[in-house]
């Protein structure tokens, strides 16, 4: 939580604490109002939530005028608003949470970051997004929440190379094993470095692993385990004091 004149910004994850269904349909059904209310229960002013019905895609929603009603889905994987009181929203269990705020226009941004977006640019369209809402990049904060870490993210030699043909230099964000067949992905690291040639050098990282830590769903640890799948919520807003 970190307060602004007489804006409050407020950054959060939810994990296993809200009990989330993995599927969105799921959690349209029947978790919306429970995400609701903890929400204004944590932030009573409160006038509106939007959630990201994430596409795995470099899609940017920019939400200029406050919606109407208490929760709205935007089929996106980042949004951004300069509207005070709203609440930004991203579903996620292993892919990274990039929380964005930029102190003196009080905008915000949330992106759901999974290899695919990072790869194909959804981190540069929310950024260019808020500078075009009004944001300057050295005012941008950026928070990386609970995400899979490079040493439980193993991927295939196809992963790799589709990442050195975009460019040689990625090889820094990998590590072999097992006799070079496999690959250690480092998501978070490779997700800084793109914010840092946009010019941005504030950015602050929970270091927290979702496949590791108790208190929060990874897909991908279930997945091997044969458990139930679930989502963690991670959310920002500017709020008046």
């Amino acid at each position: 939580m970190q307060t602004i004149s007489n804006i409050k910004f407020i950054i959060k994850t939810y994990g296993k604490d809200l009990g989330l269904g993995f599927s969105f349909k799921e959690i349209a059904k029947t978790q919306l109002s429970n995400i609701e209310k903890a929400i204004k229960t944590l932030m009573p002013m409160t006038k509106h939530i939007c959630i990201m019905q994430q596409t795995h895609s470099s899609k940017t929603v920019n939400i200029e005028q406050m919606p109407n009603g208490s929760i709205s889905i935007q089929q996106s994987d980042a949004l951004v608003s300069r509207q005070k009181n709203i609440v930004l929203c991203a579903f996620h269990a292993d892919c990274v949470p990039v929380v964005a705020i930029d102190q003196k226009s009080k905008i915000t941004g949330i992106a759901h970051t999974g290899w695919r977006g990072a790869k194909n640019n959804i981190l540069e369209n929310m950024i260019k997004s808020m500078t075009t809402a009004g944001s300057s990049i050295q005012n941008i904060q950026i928070n990386i929440g609970p995400c899979i870490r490079q040493e439980c993210y193993e991927v295939d030699n196809d992963f790799f190379h589709a990442f050195l043909d975009d460019d040689k230099n990625n090889r820094k964000f990998f590590i072999s094993i097992k006799n070079d067949t496999k690959q250690l992905f480092n998501l978070p690291e490779f997700i800084k470095n793109k914010l840092k040639n946009l010019g941005i050098v504030n950015i602050n990282d929970t270091m927290l692993n979702t496949y590791s830590h108790e208190n929060y769903f990874s897909y991908r640890k279930s997945s091997q385990q044969n458990k139930p799948l679930g989502s963690n919520i991670t959310i920002v807003s500017a709020i008046n004091k």
